[in-house]
Formats: structure tokens, C-alpha cells, sequence
């Protein structure tokens, strides 16, 4: 049992594994949308009306802003969006967590769940 305690801790050690890491810069791909890439990490976008895609691994990410599409092919991340009416979640990721909430009263998103073990929440809108 030692041993593999130890193998673990050198695993996290070694690879950064176990750790947060700074968010990397969003890149911009030639259809428009905006690819996050970063694994890890705990982040605030501002989607700004833009088609977002994250592809991270284990991340917390909170998209705020009139987010229209939001698609996430990474896997086992913590996602809170705020989201138009209407507007499309689309999961070919696996083992991810969606919460989202609409910016205006209107029709609920098209969640389109492609992945394996996703799962969404709506989130109440104050009024």
C-alpha cells in the first residue's frame, strides 16, 4: 500500500496532474469560435454574444455574458453559462457538468448531449 502512495505522489508531482495551472489564451479558429484549450483551471470567460468551445480537461469554468453557442468536447469539467434563449449546448465531451441560466426570459436552450455521463442543470433566473 506504501508503494502505490508513493507512485501517486510521484505521478502528481512529475506530471502536474494534481495541480491547477494558469488558463491558456483562447484561440480563434477560422470559423470564428473561440477555443479554450486550458486543462485544470478554475476561469471566468465573457462569451460576448461569440460561439465558445472549451476543450480542457477537469476545469471550473464559468462563461458569463449573451453566450449563444457553447460546445464542450473535453471531459469531467464543472461548467456554469449563462445562455440567450434558444441558444445551443452541445456536450461531445464526456463526464461533464452543465449548469446554465437564460440572460432574458424566452424558450430554454437546445441541449445536445453527445457525450457519455453528462449531465445539465438550469439555474433559476432572479427576477
Amino acid at each position: 500500500m506504501r508503494c502505490v502512495a508513493a507512485r501517486i505522489v510521484l505521478i502528481c508531482v512529475a506530471g502536474a496532474a494534481c495541480t491547477k495551472v494558469p488558463p491558456q489564451p483562447p484561440v480563434i479558429a477560422a470559423d470564428g469560435s473561440i477555443h479554450y484549450r486550458t486543462s485544470r483551471t478554475t476561469q471566468q470567460i465573457d462569451c460576448d454574444g461569440r460561439p465558445i468551445v472549451l476543450e480542457g480537461e477537469r476545469t471550473e469554468i464559468s462563461l458569463v455574458g449573451p453566450c449563444r453557442i457553447v460546445q464542450i468536447t473535453g471531459s469531467h469539467n464543472d461548467i456554469t453559462t449563462d445562455i440567450v434563449p434558444a441558444g445551443i449546448i452541445a456536450v461531445p465531451g464526456g463526464h461533464n457538468d452543465v449548469s446554465w441560466r437564460l440572460t432574458v426570459p424566452g424558450p430554454p436552450p437546445v441541449l445536445q448531449d453527445q457525450g457519455e455521463s453528462n449531465s445539465f442543470h438550469p439555474i433559476p433566473t432572479q427576477r
